[in-house]
């Protein structure tokens, strides 16, 4: 890996991205980080199935009505969390539920590009 000269790297295990992706009391923008960094390929991107970050993101409800209760984020909960994530700069613009971007200087994948699928369609109005 080679962010420049001079500029710190880090490596992190896609098994601990996806442990944390899973766990249900992470907030669900540290799990949507950690499950595109899980799924991270060499282009930068982080390709995901429809409704596909909805499954994982399904949460046990705490307290209150329906209180134990397993449920899914609601479809605009996730894309204001990414949007919210870009706004932020650690996704790119145009990410969106189906193909998450992370900016160049961000992140490497230290695998060969192999088997990569295009990214699909553009989420409408991005």
């Amino acid at each position: 890996m080679n962010f420049g000269a001079g500029v710190p790297w880090r490596g992190v295990s896609a098994v601990a991205d996806e442990k944390l992706a899973n766990n249900v009391e992470a907030s669900m923008d540290v799990r949507i980080v950690a499950f595109a960094r899980a799924r991270l390929e060499f282009s930068g991107h982080a390709h995901f199935g429809r409704s596909e970050l909805r499954e994982v993101l399904a949460y046990v409800v705490k307290s209150g009505p329906g209180a134990g209760e397993i449920r899914k984020p609601t479809r605009h909960g996730v894309t204001k969390a990414i949007q919210r994530l870009t706004d932020w700069g650690v996704f790119s613009p145009g990410s969106w539920s189906e193909c998450i971007v992370f900016p160049g200087m961000s992140v490497q994948n230290g695998s060969k590009a192999q088997g990569e699928k295009p990214c699909p369609g553009r989420q409408p109005g991005s």
